[in-house]
């Protein structure tokens, strides 16, 4: 038997959900997607190395509380640019990734190659 865990935009807060601060969204972003190793990431984030562990930490727990209790995932803030990143997409395979702010402009989209890529 499978489960699934789907997104539900637009459903209005409960009081069951998970928050997730930008901050820890950006640090489960560097560790778990972009695999950046703990010092380089604290330091893209602009905080300590041990600000940055208790960050994804917290972001980790958070995560498997809603996994395992099947709750919503809510992201506290902007949620179109989060903390100290920028948001690019690519005009060929529509692929939607994000930087560091101030990382050099990507030259091409990480899954296809597509020199087609601008600020989303």
């Amino acid at each position: 038997m499978s489960s699934y865990l789907k997104a539900n935009a637009g459903v209005a807060d409960n009081p069951g959900d998970v928050e997730l601060t930008n901050e820890e969204l950006e640090a489960l972003l560097l560790s778990d997607l972009q695999c950046v190793f703990p010092g380089p990431a604290a330091e893209k984030m602009r905080v300590s190395s041990e600000t940055y562990d208790q960050t994804l930490g917290s972001a980790h727990r958070k995560v498997a509380e809603a996994i395992w209790k099947g709750r919503a995932v809510k992201i506290n803030g902007d949620s179109h640019r989060f903390a100290g990143l920028e948001t690019y997409r690519c005009g060929y395979c529509g692929r939607i990734w994000r930087l560091p702010r101030g990382a050099d402009y990507p030259g091409e989209c990480p899954r296809c190659g597509s020199g087609y890529v601008c600020r989303h």
